[in-house]
């Protein structure tokens, strides 16, 4: 019953489409209808620049902190406790405010391990920023950071090893669109969009 509560809780919290609450209430513009038509930090950057981006990821990563932290707090074990995480970052790609749509889950994930694993959390966010920095592509940045969050966790967090690989899988899958993109030398960079409201 606890676990029906932690679970109904996770995926009306995380579901919630910070990128699209904050840009609509704030500029009256649409993510979906701008630059890659993400409702995550990446694009809302993209599109408003850091201030909002900031704003997105923080939103984010708090959602699902607050569902771990909930679940914690009722008595969900660690191993439930993966799966409320694994359910935090799946109601984000697939909202159910907006049948099924949703972001790429990075930052939601980020928010699952600020939680479970914070230090390796802190790690992978400097490994992101400098990453995309370099490559300009918050997608690369976002791939190469779930590889090595596996790769770390392995040794490191090992009891929450299989959820981040679940997690990784994710992430993939969210940005096989992404991947075509990087091959085929058209992926969108970083820089911020001039967008006016619709």
């Amino acid at each position: 019953m606890i676990f029906a509560l932690c679970f109904t809780i996770t995926v009306f919290l995380c579901s919630l489409p910070t990128g699209m609450i904050l840009l609509t209430w704030m500029h009256d513009i649409n993510p979906q209808q701008h630059g890659s038509k993400n409702i995550g930090m990446s694009n809302v950057w993209r599109i408003k620049g850091a201030f909002m981006g900031g704003l997105t990821l923080v939103g984010d990563l708090l959602k699902s902190y607050v569902a771990l932290h909930i679940s914690a707090k009722l008595g969900v074990s660690d191993t439930m406790l993966s799966v409320i995480g694994v359910t935090a970052v799946l109601s984000h790609c697939y909202s159910i405010y907006l049948r099924g749509r949703g972001g790429k889950g990075v930052a939601t994930a980020g928010g699952v391990l600020l939680y479970t694993t914070p230090y390796l959390c802190l790690g992978l966010a400097f490994l992101w920023f400098i990453t995309r920095k370099i490559s300009q592509k918050a997608s690369i940045a976002s791939l190469i950071t779930s590889i090595f969050a596996v790769i770390i966790s392995h040794w490191y967090a090992s009891e929450w090893s299989p959820m981040i690989l679940v997690l990784l899988l994710i992430i993939f899958w969210r940005h096989k669109e992404n991947l075509s993109r990087i091959r085929s030398k058209t992926e969108l960079s970083s820089h911020i969009l001039p967008v006016d409201p619709l």
